[in-house]
């Protein structure tokens, strides 16, 4: 196997972790009472693999070509924005349907039959989701994950960045902000599954596309219709945070089944010509 510290990968590991850091000392030392600060620290931290993915980049090739801005070989992947729609109502609706939580019907009404509440609905959507979402992209699959598929087959690859990533967003589960009622080793462990499977989606879009905007559909479409949506939508009650939220069984065992189907998917691909379009 062969070492996965290549030079842009060990100047950008370094300095996530050390722009996260700082974010993170914020975060533990005010306590989950964060208000406000809450909403600018998250942005920050979302922005940290940015910011150090741009820095390597320039460090090692002197350009930020190699990140991939363009639309990308196959737009017919645009659809994968509305993924996130389909295996929600997987989810969701069974939870509904079995009252294992209760469908807000009040908010259901005043967002989704109301001009000014699709409005805010939209504005969300575009710019509340997506600017901290390309934030993670540019770092996570705009320079990571080409750089890993330079050494890694697609399984390892898809499995070190989804590594990466979990260990990078497992301080702000364990600081007790944004996760559920559930144990906070239950949070983590439905997170962790929910995060790895689709890691193999996201590698698969980038390395398919040559672009990190597939990808980035897929997380914004993700965090847009589960956190923002489907949970807006939902009245916690007993057990639903068992099942509901990032952090519950019902979206760990959808990680679990995309992880699957992403990495049969993965095995058809030739690395070798995906590192050589890549330019790696």
């Amino acid at each position: 196997m062969k070492s996965i510290i290549r030079k842009p990968v060990f100047i950008f590991l370094i300095l996530t972790l050390a722009l996260s850091a700082g974010i993170y000392y914020q975060i533990f030392t005010r306590g989950k009472d964060l208000g406000l600060g809450q909403v600018y620290l998250s942005l920050g931290l979302h922005w940290c693999p940015a910011v150090a993915a741009l820095i390597a980049s320039l460090v090692c090739y002197r350009s930020v070509k190699r990140l991939g801005w363009g639309l990308g070989r196959n737009k017919r992947l645009l659809w994968v924005y509305f993924l996130p729609l389909l295996y929600g109502i997987l989810v969701y609706g069974p939870v509904w349907g079995f009252q294992l939580g209760d469908f807000n019907g009040e908010a259901a009404q005043s967002v989704l039959l109301n001009a000014v509440g699709l409005f805010r609905l939209l504005v969300m959507a575009v710019i509340g989701v997506g600017i901290p979402v390309l934030g993670e992209e540019i770092g996570w699959r705009g320079l990571l994950t080409p750089e890993l598929a330079a050494d890694f087959d697609f399984f390892d690859t898809s499995l070190y960045t989804g590594a990466v990533s979990l260990l990078w967003y497992t301080p702000w589960i364990l600081s007790g902000n944004g996760v559920t009622d559930a144990p906070l080793w239950y949070n983590w462990l439905c997170y962790a599954l929910l995060t790895l499977g689709l890691s193999f989606a996201y590698t698969w879009l980038r390395l398919k596309s040559d672009s990190l905007w597939a990808p980035f559909l897929l997380h914004a479409g993700h965090v847009f219709f589960i956190t923002v949506l489907f949970d807006g939508l939902t009245i916690h009650n007993g057990l639903t945070f068992y099942f509901t939220t990032e952090f519950g069984a019902g979206l760990a065992l959808v990680g679990v089944i995309i992880g699957l189907v992403f990495w049969r998917l993965g095995k058809g691909l030739d690395m070798k010509d995906v590192v050589s379009r890549i330019n790696i």
